[in-house]
C-alpha cells in the first residue's frame, strides 16, 4: 500500500523495524530495509535481509544522508 499511495517502488522505500519478522518480510516484499536490532537478537533465517543493521534511531541520519 505505501508504494502505490506515494507513487513510489518499492526499491525507494526504507521500511524500518525493530521487529525481525516485519523486517525480513519487507526486505523480501522489495523495500530497503533497516533493521533496528536493539537487543542484539541473531537474524531470522528467513528470506531477504537488511540493507542496513542499526541498534539506536540516533544511526538512522546518516544511512539516509541527513
Amino acid at each position: 500500500m505505501a508504494a502505490d499511495r506515494f507513487d513510489y517502488t518499492a526499491p525507494e522505500i526504507c521500511f524500518m523495524s525493530s521487529n525481525a519478522w516485519d523486517a525480513r518480510a519487507a526486505s523480501h516484499f522489495g523495500f530497503q530495509m533497516a533493521w533496528v536490532n536493539r537487543f542484539g537478537q541473531p537474524p531470522e533465517h528467513m528470506p531477504g535481509g537488511p540493507a542496513a543493521e542499526i541498534t539506536t534511531l540516533e544511526e538512522l541520519p546518516p544511512l539516509l544522508d541527513l
